[in-house]
């Protein structure tokens, strides 16, 4: 078996580059921590994390830093952090039974114009009942969702017109 060997000047450059970066300061996390530390999908933080920093180009929120074990990484600052759990807050998820449009006439086997109307019908006879409100879907999108109680009402109105 063949033992290979290396020249230091090779270990000098290898050490050297290693070395190069820095270790992220106090409060500075990889997007790995701050799915954990908002309570979001890593989908959900990138895109947030990309709607912010299009729309403050002047900060400096994000660094390259390397991890514990030497691997570059990109790390985002406290205050984007802070940015990231307030929007995080802002919007709660759809509770169970609510239906977003998008959900809606593939529950019902209707086309969404039908739905769209339907919707617009009861909620107009319904006016001091709380059947729409936005919230979080699936995909972390905000979106008007409707209550299983507009639902109901919906499906009766396609069963009577099927009937």
């Amino acid at each position: 078996m063949l033992t290979v060997y290396y020249s230091p000047e090779l270990i000098s450059l290898l050490e050297d580059e290693v070395n190069k970066y820095e270790e992220a300061p106090e409060g500075w996390w990889n997007i790995k921590h701050v799915a954990k530390l908002v309570g979001k999908s890593r989908k959900w933080c990138f895109n947030m994390i990309s709607q912010f920093l299009d729309a403050n180009p002047d900060k400096d929120w994000q660094e390259e830093y390397s991890n514990k074990s030497g691997k570059l990484l990109t790390y985002y600052s406290p205050e984007l952090i802070a940015l990231l759990e307030k929007e995080a807050n802002k919007y709660e998820e759809a509770p169970e039974g609510w239906l977003n449009m998008g959900q809606i006439p593939e529950v019902l086997g209707k086309s969404r114009r039908w739905c769209e109307k339907k919707i617009k019908f009861i909620l107009e006879g319904n006016i001091d009942k709380n059947w729409q409100k936005e919230y979080l879907d699936k995909s972390t999108k905000v979106n008007f969702h409707y209550h299983s109680d507009l639902i109901k009402k919906l499906i009766e109105l396609r069963d009577q017109e099927d009937t």
